[in-house]
């Protein structure tokens, strides 16, 4: 059955066949079965430790990748997320590097996030400058800035207790996929909660 005819189903007819037939759900296929195919090919891929590190490597992306929805949703974008990411990165390895308590090494980047991304949004709500231009300016002086004051070098010698990674709740569940699993169920609260300017106004055009 089409995508279309899915779509004229009447409400409470074809959940189960809705629920498969949603993007989430075809994009969710198309992993398992990427994963599968590179699994065959390659053993060692589905092995737990592989998985294990692909899951904590990336779990930065999607704490952005969730924030990023809700701002696709709102009608917006932001490019600037990849050069802010880089530049709270840098803050946090400075700050443990030089000896500040680990609490405040993981509370300042994100005090420093929220107040780029107020300002941001203060810009774009109040002077009603396009996200794009106001995000793209905010690249520009993030990845500018942040080239200029490390120059290019390193941040080496870590603490231990600088690794979230090896933090792990009840033994089992490593702090990074806890705070993605958190951001996860924080943006499902504030999207069914927070009244997007711009839900259901969107029209789709077909030409006859």
């Amino acid at each position: 059955m089409s995508t279309m005819a899915v779509s004229r189903l009447r409400p409470g007819e074809g959940g189960a066949l809705r629920l498969f037939a949603s993007q989430e759900a075809l994009l969710a296929f198309a992993i398992i079965g990427i994963a599968i195919l590179v699994g065959l090919y390659n053993p060692r891929f589905l092995a737990t430790r592989n998985l294990a590190d692909v899951v904590l490597g990336n779990a930065y992306i999607a704490v952005a990748a969730i924030g990023m929805s809700m701002v696709i949703v709102s009608g917006n974008i932001d490019i600037s997320v990849g050069s802010l990411i880089g530049v709270l990165a840098t803050i946090s390895g400075t700050l443990a590097v030089a000896g500040v308590p680990i609490i405040l090494v993981w509370l300042t980047p994100l005090v420093v996030g929220i107040l780029v991304m107020m300002l941001q949004g203060a810009v774009i709500a109040y002077l009603r400058i396009p996200a794009i231009v106001v995000t793209l300016g905010m690249l520009s002086i993030l990845k500018g800035g942040l080239i200029s004051v490390t120059g290019g070098r390193w941040i080496t010698d870590l603490p231990q207790s600088f690794h979230l990674a090896d933090i792990e709740l009840f033994g089992i569940l490593p702090m990074p996929v806890l705070i993605v699993v958190a951001a996860m169920i924080i943006g499902e609260a504030a999207r069914r909660v927070i009244p997007l300017r711009r839900r259901g106004k969107f029209r789709v055009r077909t030409r006859r």
